[in-house]
């Protein structure tokens, strides 16, 4: 979780070399207190004791974070409309990772659940999100403002615990206040 999260701050520190934005103190500040809150919650208060099983697992988990955030900042210099964009980058996807699909492992079939489970990852959180984020990218003036609010999922998701009636332990509690003062710090600079 802790490693997923960064890419919300390489996003915001690669927008200033890439797209010329400038990063102001607050805005380094907001984004590390927010993803403070982030490690506190995936390591469940333990901040120091961390052990990586997987060293290459982790090297490529910190790629896929810089290709993520290279995406959405070379994304924000496309001159296309975004929802043309996307529906062009989606069209020539598709047919690409179905060929890949064909020729390695196959199509196989898991059920009406999990077709389901496809078209809702497919419509919204690969469609709409998307969009909604491109959109979002396109219209600041500096990323840090958009990008830091990445770190609202955590909070979003301590209500589906609420509603499903997992325990909320105490370190998630100090994650969350930690996220919501980045947040904050994030939000008072753009009144200011």
């Amino acid at each position: 979780m802790a490693l997923n999260y960064t890419w919300a701050l390489a996003m915001a520190f690669l927008a200033v070399p890439l797209l010329g934005q400038r990063l102001t103190r607050m805005d380094v500040m907001a984004g590390l207190v927010a993803y403070a809150g982030v490690w506190v919650i995936a390591t469940r208060g333990s901040v120091f004791d961390v052990s990586f099983a997987d060293p290459f697992g982790i090297v490529m988990a910190l790629a896929s974070t810089l290709l993520w955030a290279l995406y959405w900042l070379l994304n924000a210099r496309d001159p296309r409309p975004p929802l043309v964009g996307q529906w062009q980058n989606f069209s020539v996807g598709l047919p690409v990772l179905t060929v890949l699909l064909l020729l390695g492992p196959g199509v196989q079939w898991h059920g009406w659940p999990a077709f389901g489970a496809g078209i809702y990852v497919g419509l919204f959180e690969m469609g709409v999100a998307f969009i909604l984020w491109q959109l979002a990218v396109h219209k600041v003036s500096r990323t840090a403002k958009v990008s830091n609010l990445i770190f609202l999922s955590p909070p979003c998701h301590s209500c589906c615990f609420l509603v499903v009636g997992e325990p909320i332990l105490p370190s998630t509690l100090i994650g969350l206040v930690l996220i919501l003062l980045g947040l904050g710090l994030q939000q008072r600079q753009q009144l200011n």
